[in-house]
C-alpha cells in the first residue's frame, strides 16, 4: 500500500501528553499491522489559547521511540521546520535516524507556519532565503564527498532522497526540482492550488515523488460518517476559516462567499472527504486524477474524534478503499 498516515499530533485541552503520545504509538503500531506505508509527524511549537495545537515540537525524538515500537513501517516528518534548526545538528539526526531505522526514515521539509514562526520575527521573504540557505547545508553536510570536516555518523550515499520538500514558493519548488528531491502538497488546499505547485516542479524538471494528502473518515455508511465527525469538522472549520489561505481562496472564487450552506459544503470546503468505503476511494481517486500525485497521505486524527472512531476508521480504510485507490506512476528520471 502506497499510502501513509499524516498526524498533526493535534489534540484538544482534556487529553494529557502523556495519554496522548501512548495513543499514537499505538495508533502507529496498529498502522503498520494493517500495511499502511508510513507514518509522518507535523511539527509544532508553544500551548496556544485554540481548540487543540500540535503537541510534538522535535519530531526526530518521537520517530526515535516509535523505531523501537515497530518493525516495518516508514516514520517522518511532515513538516520539519527547517528555518528553526542548525544545519550541522539536523544532518547528524538525519544521519543517526537512517542508521537506526536501517532506512524507514523519511522528512517532509518546511517554512513553518506563521504560528509557529512568528516569535522569529522572519518576513516570508526571510523565511524562504533561510530555509534554501539550510536546505543547501543540509544536503552538504550529508554528500559523503563533502569537503572538509564529515559529520557522525558517516552518511549513506543519496540521504537527500529522503527529503520532500512542502513549500509553496516558486524558487523553492524549483530549487527542490533541480536537486532532484520530492514535492508535497498539503491538505489545506483544493486540487486547483495544488497543480500550481505540482506544474511548477514538473515543468522545472523534477522526477522526484509528487505526495498530495487528504483529511478522511470513513465508516459504513454515508451518513453515520458525516454523523460521527459533525462536531470536529465544525470546530476545525472555525479554525480554518480564519485563515489568510481561506479568505484567499474565497477572493479567487476557489470557494464559494459567505458561510456554508449545511455539512456537505462545509466539508468540501475544509477537503475533508467523509463517506463509506465507495464513497471515500471515488473521491480519493477523483483527486489524484485531478492532483497527477503519485504518492497519498491520509490525515485521519482530528481532535475530538474518538480514539475508537479513529481506529475503526483506519481499519477499514486499509480493508476497503486503499485497493480501490490508484495512484499514478511516477516519472523516470531521465
Amino acid at each position: 500500500m502506497q499510502i501513509g498516515l499524516f498526524h498533526q499530533m493535534w489534540a484538544t485541552p482534556n487529553i494529557e501528553d502523556q495519554e496522548f503520545f501512548a495513543q499514537t504509538i499505538a495508533d502507529v503500531q496498529l498502522a503498520e499491522t494493517l500495511g499502511f506505508e508510513s507514518c509522518s509527524f507535523g511539527e509544532h511549537h508553544f500551548i496556544r489559547e485554540r481548540p487543540f495545537y500540535g503537541r510534538l515540537p522535535v519530531p526526530e525524538v518521537f520517530i526515535a521511540r516509535l523505531a523501537g515500537e515497530t518493525t516495518r513501517i516508514k516514520l517522518g516528518t511532515a513538516i520539519k521546520i527547517l528555518t528553526l534548526e542548525s544545519p550541522l545538528r539536523f544532518a547528524e539526526s538525519v544521519s543517526l535516524l537512517d542508521l537506526l531505522t536501517n532506512g524507514r526514515v523519511m522528512f517532509g521539509l518546511g517554512h513553518g507556519s506563521p504560528a509557529d514562526m512568528e516569535h522569529t520575527g522572519f518576513s516570508q521573504e526571510e523565511k524562504h532565503q533561510i530555509f534554501r540557505e539550510q536546505l543547501l547545508e543540509v544536503l552538504d553536510y550529508l554528500s559523503p564527498q563533502r569537503q572538509g570536516s564529515q559529520i557522525t555518523p558517516l552518511p549513506r550515499q543519496g540521504l537527500g532522497k529522503l527529503f520532500w520538500l512542502g513549500v509553496r514558493d516558486r524558487e523553492t519548488i524549483v530549487l527542490a526540482a533541480k536537486l532532484g528531491l520530492n514535492l508535497l502538497v498539503g491538505q489545506g488546499e483544493g486540487a486547483s492550488a495544488q497543480n500550481i505547485y505540482s506544474d511548477i516542479y514538473r515543468q522545472a524538471g523534477g522526477t522526484g515523488a509528487l505526495r498530495g494528502f487528504r483529511l478522511v473518515y470513513v465508516a459504513q455508511t454515508d451518513a453515520e460518517a458525516q454523523k460521527t465527525v459533525a462536531s470536529s469538522a465544525e470546530v476545525f472549520f472555525s479554525l480554518r476559516e480564519k485563515l489568510p489561505a481561506y479568505t484567499e481562496a474565497q477572493r479567487q472564487g476557489r470557494i464559494p462567499p459567505g458561510p456554508p450552506k449545511d455539512l456537505a459544503d462545509m466539508l468540501k470546503r475544509i477537503n475533508y472527504i467523509v463517506g463509506s468505503p465507495e464513497t471515500v476511494a471515488a473521491q480519493l481517486n477523483e483527486y489524484v486524477r485531478a492532483t497527477h500525485i503519485d504518492r497519498l497521505g491520509i490525515k485521519i486524527h482530528l481532535p475530538g474524534l474518538a480514539n475508537e472512531h479513529i481506529r475503526r476508521t483506519m481499519k477499514l480504510f486499509a480493508q476497503e478503499v486503499a485497493p480501490k485507490v490508484q495512484l499514478l506512476k511516477q516519472p523516470q528520471a531521465v
